[in-house]
């Protein structure tokens, strides 16, 4: 049986390999040299994650929200800020069906969530 390490090593040179990330092989990916933040030295798979990056440091935050005009470095952030001004609770617990505006975390097994006791 192979370990999880070996399922995700990349196959021999002498082995035909598939194409993969933005249509590169994996020995293409391993000999490019990867986008570097000029300003900490973070490595980025691309440049698209390093620009992302840049703004951390430049404080740039292009996703404003509409309702109070905070702003946030990614979309994703915005959308999960902006159900605070909508009321809006997309995730459930399984467990005791309280709503959220975010996922919960159910990985720390500590958190249960608040009951009312009479």
């Amino acid at each position: 049986m192979s370990s999880l390490k070996d399922s995700k090593s990349c196959r021999s040179p002498d082995v035909p390999e598939e194409e993969g990330e933005e249509g590169r092989s994996s020995k293409q990916r391993h000999s490019e040299e990867k986008p570097q933040c000029e300003q900490c030295g973070r490595r980025f798979a691309n440049a698209r994650n390093l620009k992302q990056h840049q703004q951390i440091h430049t404080g740039e935050k292009p996703n404003i929200c509409s309702y109070c005009n905070k702003g946030f470095l990614t979309l994703s952030n915005l959308k999960a800020h902006q159900r605070i001004h909508t009321g809006e609770k997309p995730y459930s617990c399984d467990r005791c069906g309280r709503c959220f505006t975010w996922t919960p975390t159910f990985e720390d097994r500590s958190w249960t969530p608040l009951m009312k006791t009479d």
